[in-house]
């Protein structure tokens, strides 16, 4: 068993039926709704799923789960989700896919949120191990740039291009998305980028998991809480 479905099971043994979940995006995200479907299967559970991406929507309806429509709602029980890095502190960079709008309103509506990594993504220095995603709104390219290369401790930055086609990735939203590369990042660093004129979202989730698990390439699962 690999760790994504090590994660997976763990995932599926919080299950409660009779509720609402929120299902992230990734392959770790993946192996852990098909382990939701088995189980809501074989026990006959009923849940509804709110999901963060258009994938994973396709996803759990084609293993036929319950999707809600698109507007999250006040309140979701227990929410999960993958990461790019998470540290000791319960903090995480996410959004290499992109959805980091949809998946932080998703985290703030939700009372248990679970964020799934396997030990490759642990560090703590998490500007170490992944860049940070920055939604920026496309009438503020040129002045978010500026602003983000003068006042923030960035390495590099660069804007996220589509592949195989001419031009800049656009989100869902219709934003193109800044990839930096940070030094290191603070407690205040995800508020301090959102404060920026034109900037929609980032990728840094500060005080948003109750719990991160850690799969280990011993088979054991660290819980940070």
């Amino acid at each position: 068993m690999n760790l994504k479905e090590l994660l997976g099971q763990e995932i599926a043994k919080r299950l409660i039926n009779n509720s609402v979940v929120g299902v992230g995006t990734g392959s770790t995200v993946e192996c852990a709704i098909r382990e939701i479907a088995k189980r809501v299967k074989e026990e006959n559970l009923k849940i509804n799923v709110v999901s963060t991406s258009i994938s994973t929507t396709r996803l759990c309806e084609s293993l036929g789960l319950t999707v809600l429509s698109d507007t999250v709602p006040k309140e979701i029980d227990f929410s999960f989700d993958g990461a790019d890095a998470v540290d000791s502190k319960k903090r995480a960079i996410k959004g290499k896919g992109g959805a980091m709008l949809r998946e932080k309103i998703l985290a703030s509506a939700t009372k248990n949120y679970v964020i799934i990594a396997d030990e490759s993504k642990y560090a703590e220095n998490i500007a170490s191990k992944a860049l940070v995603p920055i939604e920026v709104n496309p009438l503020a390219i040129r002045s978010v740039e500026r602003i983000l290369t003068s006042n923030f401790n960035i390495k590099s930055l660069s804007l996220r291009m589509a592949e195989k086609k001419f031009g800049e990735i656009i989100t869902e939203f219709g934003n193109v998305i800044f990839d930096a590369e940070f030094e290191n990042i603070n407690s205040d660093t995800e508020k301090e980028l959102n404060n920026i004129p034109g900037v929609i979202e980032n990728g840094i989730f500060t005080h948003f998991a109750s719990e991160i698990l850690i799969s280990k390439n011993s088979g054991k699962i660290v819980s940070i809480k």
